[in-house]
């Protein structure tokens, strides 16, 4: 079964209230926030859509990349990343639905989350991350021109700031020239748009999904900037 618009208008409705109703129920461990398991024992998403990620989980696997077994929520967004690396340069994989459908969306690629108070060695690896772009600015464009350059960035402390896009001229020196914060997020890899018919055809497939999430893992390896 695929990423439909029918399990994308499900996502869209995931809420701070029924997330907030699952951690209530004292699951929310360790600082994590819920996973998709929990949400689908408290009714608040379907058994198919909890079986369409845990089976794009198993899919994964086949090709070497180990994510955890569940999706981590937030509203209207589910993430994963390989066990044991949260904060830390982890590959990355989210669903977005947005507040139309034209505007779903899925990214891959690697993340930093920053905070100091959680885990400050996201901050550390991102610093050289930074340094390292600096240094083979050259081969981390190239390398990134195969995922689209998309990246984003958030900042939490005030003034809190989004920015996200493509830099098809070149990503680096969107990253050399990037201010640090001590509490936000940095994305880089690819995105898909449910609007585009050519991404549509891959979110539609767990298998062209799954290639297309290899590609950009694969890129970013062989360009010496992955986890």
């Amino acid at each position: 079964m695929p990423f439909d618009a029918e399990w994308f208008n499900e996502l869209r409705g995931l809420s701070q209230e029924r997330l907030q109703q699952t951690r209530a129920r004292g699951i929310d461990q360790d600082h994590l926030v819920p996973h998709v398991g929990d949400l689908c024992e408290d009714g608040h998403v379907s058994a198919r859509f909890l079986n369409e990620t845990t089976s794009f989980v198993q899919i994964m696997l086949t090709q070497g990349y180990r994510f955890n077994d569940f999706f981590r929520a937030y509203p209207r967004h589910i993430v994963n990343w390989p066990s044991g690396r949260a904060f830390r340069k982890p590959w990355n994989i989210g669903f977005t639905a947005a507040g139309g459908p034209d505007d779903d969306h899925v990214r891959i690629g690697i993340g930093f989350r920053l905070s100091r108070h959680e885990n400050d060695k996201g901050i550390e690896d991102y610093l050289l991350f930074q340094q390292d772009v600096q240094r083979r600015s050259a081969q981390f464009d190239e390398g990134y021109r195969a995922t689209d350059s998309y990246y984003e960035l958030w900042s939490e402390i005030p003034p809190a700031a989004w920015q996200s896009g493509e830099a098809p001229a070149g990503l680096s020196a969107i990253i050399i020239g990037d201010q640090c914060p001590l509490d936000g997020w940095r994305f880089f890899g690819r995105r898909l748009c449910v609007r585009n018919p050519g991404d549509n055809v891959i979110i539609g497939s767990h298998e062209r999904l799954r290639d297309a999430a290899v590609e950009v893992y694969n890129a970013i390896k062989a360009a010496g900037f992955g986890m």
